[in-house]
């Protein structure tokens, strides 16, 4: 049975903000961020999902991820670094799966939310060697759009949902994804009930882990937000 792992990102600067800060358009990961995710990518490594030794799988140690998925924002693409590190895998960068709202930074000059670009490919690839980096990023960027409304959030993640859909039934190796907790509320709904349902949320941790195993006739949540890759003092 195919399996499916949904990873928020660490901790970033605008996670931590507090009062009035100013936020950043494409914030990087906080020091707890980067502890987050040296601290899941271990795990992944050297910890068998629980969940498998529960069904009775033996074996090696690790969840066995072949294949490594992650946002072009930059605390996604700092956290997945590790990720792939540790697990020998090149992570590709998947454009779709971005936060909601998109890249953009209100400068408090009565123009609203200014649509930002995001990194160019020359700074993907200097920051990020070894990702596998669509041709959607280019040397202006990869965003460079305005502001994304709710329903076009929402219209983005059921077509996520749609290719996951068709890309894990042939899956030869479990994937994971690693994106934001906006977003993955709205793939998971998307994923289980096949529309935004109003009202209901799926709450994620920084690098909490979600599980979904897909066959043929039906999709099984195995488990949501776990955190048992964390010490206490590292839970955001």
């Amino acid at each position: 049975m195919p399996q499916l792992y949904l990873i928020r990102h660490g901790e970033s600067a605008n996670n931590a903000l507090v009062g009035e800060s100013p936020r950043t358009a494409d914030p990087c990961l906080t020091r707890t961020g980067q502890a987050q995710a040296k601290s899941i990518a271990a795990h992944l490594k050297h910890e068998r999902d629980r969940t498998d030794v529960r069904d009775g799988l033996v074996g090696e140690g690790g969840y066995g991820i072949g294949r490594l998925y992650c946002s072009a924002m930059l605390r996604a693409l700092q956290t997945a670094q590790p990720i792939g590190a540790a697990l020998g895998l090149a992570p590709e960068v998947w454009l779709e799966i971005h936060e909601g709202g998109g890249m953009w930074l209100d400068h408090q000059d009565g123009r609203g939310r200014v649509g930002h670009p995001g990194l160019t490919r020359w700074e993907m690839e200097a920051q990020f060697a070894g990702f596998k980096i669509p041709e959607g990023v280019t040397d202006c960027g990869w965003c460079n759009r305005s502001s994304e409304r709710g329903e076009q959030l929402s219209a983005r993640a059921a077509l996520v949902a749609g290719d996951i859909r068709d890309m894990l039934p042939r899956a030869e190796e479990r994937i994971a994804i690693v994106s934001h907790g906006g977003f993955l509320n709205l793939l998971i709904q998307h994923l289980l009930f096949g529309r935004h349902v109003r009202g209901c949320f799926f709450s994620s941790h920084n690098t909490g882990i979600s599980r979904l195993d897909f066959n043929e006739d039906r999709l099984m949540v195995r488990y949501l937000n776990r955190l048992d890759h964390l010490s206490k003092d590292l839970v955001t």
